[in-house]
């Protein structure tokens, strides 16, 4: 499979993860551990498809020059170059379908004077090769200078053609093309980032917390917790509030919902399921340890309490 094809598949699963986790999250069929869970898989399959590409090889046949690179396969007949050109360095500022690692560059990318230019290039080498056909511009270099410098000479000898040192100009449709497809590049990373920040703000904002008291025992349902304490356990219960709640130690905090294990000075390491903007909160003691809950707001917060005060009979 080509290197494109492997990661429009990471891409392709890594997407549908994304979605399915997503929604997972909004009908609260998941917790916010399992859809990070989800979603760091998800860049798995992004990073896993990079680990396998290919490394580049560029070489020359009878009748071409052969280029074989992460997103680029080309085969350039020594007829169709129509020029030659040397530089001793490439800036290239936006990347429209390709990889960039820490130094290669391979695949399409805009450049800010040449304009569109396919990449299979290194750019801790200090020179680079660009090939201009009527089509594309080929963007290249070897693994080192020297080989560079030799592969240089070898394809002025084939095509009949002598390198120039950093001249060109573009047409007026290549600077046509250049601009809409600068104008395309950034939408899409303008649309990658609104959907990553649509996605932060979804996780930031969601959770709920329920209580169920049943005939034996008090169930906690809440964001990435599940407490079940039976009343036979409880020693006490007090309503109180603005409570101080500490830190978080593990669990949920957003601007919702606290969920999870905290700490504080009153309580030391304690479970808390509540809704932040709700002042009321329920603190339940045990003998090992102390939960702090709320509802949805502070009407059923007291119900609650009252409730829960019956089934012990402390009423």
């Amino acid at each position: 499979m080509k290197d494109s094809g492997k990661f429009g598949l990471g891409l392709f699963i890594s997407t549908i993860l994304i979605i399915v986790d997503v929604v997972l999250l909004l009908t609260e069929k998941i917790e916010v551990g399992i859809f990070v869970a989800i979603l760091i898989l998800s860049l798995i399959f992004l990073i896993i498809p990079i680990l396998l590409f290919r490394k580049r090889r560029i070489s020359l046949s009878e009748t071409s020059i052969d280029i074989a690179a992460p997103f680029v396969s080309l085969d350039i007949p020594y007829e169709s170059v129509q020029s030659i050109h040397t530089f001793n360095s490439i800036k290239l500022t936006l990347r429209t379908f390709g990889y960039g690692g820490i130094s290669v560059r391979c695949g399409e990318f805009i450049h800010s004077t040449l304009g569109s230019v396919v990449c299979a290039c290194d750019e801790k080498i200090p020179m680079f090769i660009m090939i201009v056909t009527e089509k594309k511009k080929v963007i290249l270099n070897l693994e080192s200078l020297d080989s560079t410098k030799l592969f240089l000479s070898q394809i002025e000898s084939q095509c009949g053609k002598k390198a120039v040192k950093e001249e060109y100009i573009l047409s007026d449709e290549e600077k046509r093309k250049n601009k809409r497809n600068t104008r395309i590049a950034i939408g899409a990373f303008v649309s990658v980032i609104a959907i990553v920040a649509v996605i932060v703000i979804i996780v930031m904002s969601i959770g709920s917390v329920n209580v169920i008291l049943t005939d034996t025992d008090m169930e906690i349902d809440a964001t990435m917790m599940n407490k079940t304490i039976p009343y036979s356990e409880i020693d006490s219960v007090e309503i109180v509030t603005d409570l101080d709640y500490g830190y978080r130690v593990a669990g949920t905090s957003n601007s919702k919902v606290l969920t999870g294990s905290f700490e504080n000075d009153d309580f030391g390491r304690y479970y808390l399921a509540v809704y932040k903007d709700v002042s009321e909160s329920i603190v339940v003691h045990t003998a090992e340890k102390v939960y702090v809950v709320n509802l949805v707001d502070s009407e059923s917060t007291v119900n609650l309490y009252n409730e829960l005060l019956t089934r012990l009979n402390l009423s």
